[in-house]
């Protein structure tokens, strides 16, 4: 969960007026029915889809780069790393997210909204959730009643690294 221990990720960047709870702004993602979430503050912007030119070699989940605003940025299929099957070929938003190695774009179906939480209600990822997709989740909470899975940005960027640097062997 979030924290500020050594084995724990940096806190999210919060807003709270006086006598509040913390909270953090959250956008809220499609992707095949499922809701997913990142901090807005880690949110570069999104982009309609846009033509991606693919890179030999690279790892599954990596669409490849594109041009935004003059910086060359990676696009990785989100649904490929979290449910282990492509996007469609067209179609989508790019969700540029600020990640501490760069940025890198998202490929999600839709932008939902965005929504402050309070940090109590984030609770950590399920015990049970397979060990390679808890570490592209941060937690969960409920909004709306629907639970919605927190996206660890620096988690995904590493899981794709680690993949392309054992596809190099």
């Amino acid at each position: 969960m979030w924290g500020s221990g050594p084995d724990e990720q940096p806190a999210p960047p919060t807003t709270e007026a006086a006598g509040e709870e913390p909270r953090v702004e959250l956008l809220i993602l499609r992707l095949r029915g499922e809701r997913y979430a990142l901090a807005v503050e880690q949110v570069g912007g999104v982009d309609e889809r846009c033509p991606v030119t693919p890179l030999p070699g690279t790892p599954p989940g990596v669409i490849g780069v594109f041009s935004r605003l003059g910086d060359v940025l990676p696009a990785l299929d989100l649904a490929m790393l979290l449910q282990e099957a492509p996007s469609p070929a067209e179609g989508g938003l790019f969700t540029v997210g600020r990640a501490s190695a760069g940025p890198v774009a998202l490929l999600v179906d839709e932008v939902e909204s965005v929504v402050a939480v309070e940090l109590s209600r984030i609770e950590p990822p399920l015990p049970a959730l397979d060990p390679t997709r808890a570490q592209l989740l941060r937690g969960q909470v409920q909004i709306d009643g629907r639970w919605v899975s927190l996206l660890d940005l620096e988690g995904i960027v590493a899981v794709v690294a680690g993949r392309a640097q054992a596809s190099r062997g």
